[in-house]
């Protein structure tokens, strides 16, 4: 996997210190060498204790040495190979942009590493994870999965223009197509067998500027799982290197093949999963959506192509900055920035929250 200028750009400033990370890099390695060589954990346990995989550890310490040839390269401003670089990537993303499984309406921080401080944000964090749903047809139809929508009024739900688009009859109609029945379901979680479903009914607004999209939806008795999210209604404090969080769905993304092995490593093999993903606003950047130049909000975040729609949460504004609707490979992410709705009068009609 050869990088380019911006990709290389990318990992530089997901990777910051590169002595921290060298240091992080050579405990990894030694971390698998000491058990390697000490050789005390076998295979399996009879007694079926959870063991460490002999295999996987060799694995893990041959790309730690390519990871570490790989930061050598780049600080000395040399290509790595494609294997030292694919290495360097995959444990530098895991590591530095992680994407959490959330589980029964919660997720385990990491211990060590920069985002040992999400603990301190776990409550705010969790309040929001039952407003996000994954919007997908009933479970008969095989085509089952689009993206994800999270609740911004008791019966509506905020996605994207290019997901609703599967299942409405086209750009100036807001009527669904009668062959589908689209739902969202605000569970999904890894090994979790649990359900919220509502009933999409209606698409009432699809934006023909923004990739947005507002969807009424219909609750059973249960009612909706949650308060809707409020909007930020106006910049975030931070607009560079301000702590965000996206909360979606991920789902593998097949069109790269050249980067399936980096998906896999990165998400541990699970997809369209409910995740969490931390990371750092990167300010404003023009991107070409629907024909016609935006200014979109970016955002590091770790994500897929089933994170259309996801929420970008900001934990310095308590409130959502952001409707995530694109990304470009290594490189950057695409949000419309809320603050630039607020003045939308059918937003506020529809009961929308700005604060």
């Amino acid at each position: 996997m050869a990088l380019d200028d911006l990709q290389k750009a990318y990992l530089w400033r997901v990777i910051g210190d590169f002595s921290v990370a060298r240091i992080r890099l050579k405990e990894r390695r030694d971390e698998a060498e000491d058990t390697i060589t000490s050789a005390k954990v076998p295979l399996a346990a009879s007694d079926g204790r959870r063991k460490v995989d002999m295999v996987a550890v060799l694995s893990d310490y041959r790309q730690t040495n390519r990871a570490i040839n790989a930061l050598t390269s780049l600080e000395s401003n040399h290509e790595p190979d494609g294997e030292e670089g694919q290495a360097l990537t995959a444990i530098i993303l895991k590591e530095s942009r992680p994407s959490l499984l959330i589980q029964n309406g919660t997720f385990k921080a990491p211990s060590i590493n920069e985002w040992a401080m999400l603990k301190e944000h776990q409550a705010t964090l969790e309040a929001i994870f039952p407003a996000v749903g994954r919007i997908e047809l009933s479970a008969e139809n095989p085509l089952n999965y689009f993206g994800t929508g999270f609740l911004v009024a008791p019966d509506l739900i905020l996605t994207n223009r290019h997901v609703a688009q599967f299942f409405i009859r086209g750009d100036g109609d807001l009527t669904l197509r009668s062959d589908l029945r689209p739902q969202i379901d605000y569970a999904q979680e890894y090994q979790v067998d649990r359900s919220q479903i509502a009933a999409i009914k209606q698409a009432k607004l699809v934006d023909n500027y923004w990739d947005l999209a507002v969807l009424q939806v219909e609750w059973g008795e249960q009612g909706p799982p949650c308060l809707p999210l409020c909007l930020a209604g106006s910049p975030p404090p931070d607009l560079k290197n301000g702590l965000v969080a996206t909360v979606g769905y991920p789902a593998l993304d097949r069109r790269r093949s050249d980067s399936i092995s980096l998906q896999m490593q990165i998400f541990e093999g699970v997809f369209d999963k409910k995740r969490i993903a931390p990371g750092y606003t990167l300010g404003r950047a023009d991107f070409q959506s629907f024909g016609h130049k935006v200014k979109a909000l970016q955002h590091d975040c770790s994500t897929l192509g089933g994170n259309s729609g996801s929420c970008i949460y900001s934990l310095d504004s308590k409130a959502v900055i952001g409707l995530h609707f694109a990304g470009l490979y290594l490189i950057a992410n695409y949000a419309v920035p809320t603050w630039e709705l607020v003045n939308n009068p059918t937003l506020k009609a529809f009961g929308l929250q700005f604060v």
